[in-house]
């Protein structure tokens, strides 16, 4: 998985506001925390954009039709990417966060709304 410090880097880069959600196992403190599955698959339909790891949470983002950049750091995103209605953009290795940065930036920046 992408390491957490690179994701805070895009965090920190976007120019709007972020929002982090994790398990409840998870140390991150900042981090939105949902109940039921049910919760966070209306949370996800209303965000502009997902970025995260290839996890259960990114196929439910593109299941519920949310624009997303999933990073395939050790999985082959042929057998695993999430398949949706709206754009899922697959970043293999381990991409620089400025490298996301931009390309979230023309995911949201574009005139169609992607």
């Amino acid at each position: 998985n992408w390491a957490l410090e690179k994701f805070r880097a895009v965090a920190r880069q976007l120019a709007r506001p972020v929002e982090f959600t994790a398990g409840p196992q998870e140390a991150l403190p900042e981090a939105r925390r949902f109940g039921q599955l049910n919760e966070l698959a209306d949370y996800l339909s209303g965000a502009d954009l997902y970025i995260g790891n290839d996890s259960g949470v990114s196929h439910l983002a593109a299941a519920v039709g949310t624009p997303a950049i999933v990073l395939f750091c050790a999985t082959d995103p042929g057998v695993w990417a999430p398949r949706g209605t709206a754009p899922v953009t697959i970043l293999e290795g381990d991409p620089e966060p400025a490298a996301v940065v931009n390309l979230a930036m023309k995911l949201l920046e574009s005139p169609d709304g992607f």
